[in-house]
C-alpha cells in the first residue's frame, strides 16, 4: 500500500511539472468572457485540485472581467475543473459513492479504498444535492420501473428477465390543472423512460399499479394500448383489511380474507362482491365491493396469467427500497427536494446500468451552464 501510495505521488508529480511547464493557456493580454466582455490577463494563479492521483497543484493563466466581477481560468475550462476542486475523475468517483452511501462514508471510502481526500463539504455538492437542517417532512417519491418477463419459473409463472430492469424516480408532481395543455412533470417522466426502453414496440405490454386514479389516467394518456394491471397483492392487502374491519379480533376474519384471495385468484369477482355486499352494514366492506367493481376490468387476473403477465408490483416495491430507501431514508437524514432528486437520479443510474452515459450529460450540461 506504501508503493502505490509513493507510485501515485511521483505521477501526480510528473503530471504537475508537465502541465505547468506548459503555459499555453496565456491567450494574450486579454480574452472574452461568457458575456462576451474584454477580460484582462491577471498573471498566473495557483490552485490545488484533487486527482485520482492525489493532489495537483496547477499553476493556471488567469483572466479578469472587470465588467462582470468575475475571474476565469482558461485552462480549467479546458481540463473540466471550472466548478469543483476535484478532476473529472474524482468527480466521477464521488458520484459513483455518494449514491450508494451517505456523504460521510463516501468521503471515508474514497479515502480507504483510492488514497483520494474528498471532504463531506465536497461530496455533497459533487452529487448536486443539499442536506438542510429543520424538522423532517415527508415527502412521496414516485417510482416508473419498467422490465421485460419472458422467463417462467417451475409452474409456468411469468419470472421478472434478469438484468432487464430499470428505474427513474423523483420527488415530483402527478397533477396537472384540468385546462393545461401541459403534461404533469410525473407524465414526462414516465414517457421519457417508456421511449429510453422501447415500451410500445414490445408485442403486448402492460402498466401495473395499486388503485390510485392518477396512475390509470396517466397511462390511458400516454399508453391507450396498454393492457391495465391492478396490483394483486395490493388487493389482498384491501381484502385483509376489510376483513379486520367486518369481524374485529375474532378468529373468523383470517379464513373470510383467504377465502376470498381464493376467489380473486380464480377470478370469481362476481362471487367476491356478493360476499362483501353481504356485510353491508360494514361501512369498509361497501368501500371494498365498489372498488373492485369499479377495477374489474384491472383484475382479470387468470386472463393475465394465461397471457404471460405479471400481476404485482414485487419488483416495483423491490425498487422502491433500493433505490429510495436504502439512501434516502436512513435515520437523522433531512433532505431538501433537489439534494433528493439528485441522490435519486443518480441511484437509478447505478441500478438500471446506465451511469456512464448519465454522469456524461450530466458533466456535459454542467459545462454548458458554466
Amino acid at each position: 500500500m506504501a508503493a502505490r501510495r509513493q507510485a501515485l505521488r511521483l505521477a501526480a508529480r510528473a503530471l504537475e511539472q508537465r502541465l505547468n511547464a506548459d503555459t499555453s493557456d496565456h491567450a494574450g493580454p486579454e480574452l472574452p468572457c461568457s458575456r462576451g466582455e474584454p477580460a484582462r490577463y491577471r498573471g498566473r494563479h495557483e490552485k490545488t485540485f484533487e486527482s485520482v492521483l492525489g493532489p495537483l497543484r496547477l499553476e493556471r493563466a488567469y483572466y479578469h472581467c472587470p465588467g462582470c466581477q468575475a475571474g476565469f481560468c482558461p485552462r480549467d475550462r479546458a481540463l473540466r475543473l471550472e466548478l469543483y476542486s476535484l478532476t473529472p475523475g474524482v468527480l466521477r468517483m464521488t458520484g459513483s459513492t455518494a449514491a450508494l452511501v451517505s456523504f460521510e462514508e463516501s468521503s471515508a471510502l474514497l479515502h480507504e479504498l483510492a488514497g483520494v481526500e474528498v471532504s463531506v463539504s465536497q461530496v455533497q455538492r459533487a452529487a448536486s444535492g443539499k442536506q438542510m437542517d429543520g424538522s423532517a417532512k415527508t415527502r412521496e417519491a414516485k417510482v416508473v420501473a419498467v422490465w421485460s418477463a419472458e422467463s417462467r419459473d417451475k409452474e409456468g409463472r411469468p419470472m421478472r428477465d434478469p438484468g432487464s430492469i430499470t428505474y427513474s424516480a423523483a420527488i415530483e408532481s402527478a397533477a396537472v390543472p384540468d385546462t393545461s395543455l401541459q403534461r404533469s412533470d410525473l407524465a414526462e417522466r414516465v414517457l421519457r423512460e417508456a421511449t429510453r426502453r422501447g415500451f410500445t414496440e414490445a408485442p403486448r405490454y402492460a402498466v401495473l399499479g395499486d388503485g390510485a386514479v392518477w396512475i390509470w389516467n396517466t397511462t390511458a394518456e400516454l399508453f391507450p394500448q396498454a393492457i391495465q394491471i391492478l396490483d394483486r397483492f395490493h388487493v389482498k392487502e384491501t381484502l385483509h383489511r376489510t376483513a379486520q374491519s367486518i369481524f374485529g379480533a375474532a378468529t373468523e376474519a383470517k379464513p373470510w380474507a383467504e377465502a376470498r384471495c381464493a376467489e380473486l385468484d380464480d377470478g370469481k369477482l362476481r362471487a367476491l362482491i356478493h360476499e362483501l355486499r353481504a356485510h353491508d352494514s360494514c361501512t369498509e366492506a361497501i368501500k371494498c365491493a365498489l372498488y373492485i367493481f369499479r377495477n374489474r376490468a384491472r383484475m382479470r387476473y387468470p386472463k393475465f396469467h394465461a397471457l404471460g403477465l405479471c400481476t404485482s408490483t414485487g419488483v416495483l416495491e423491490a425498487g422502491c427500497k433500493v433505490a429510495i430507501g436504502t439512501r434516502l431514508k436512513r435515520s437523522g437524514m433531512h433532505w431538501s427536494v433537489s439534494g433528493a432528486n439528485a441522490i435519486i437520479a443518480l441511484r437509478c443510474s447505478k441500478l438500471s446500468g446506465r451511469f456512464e452515459d448519465f454522469w456524461e450529460r450530466r458533466s456535459t450540461s454542467l459545462q454548458a451552464a458554466a
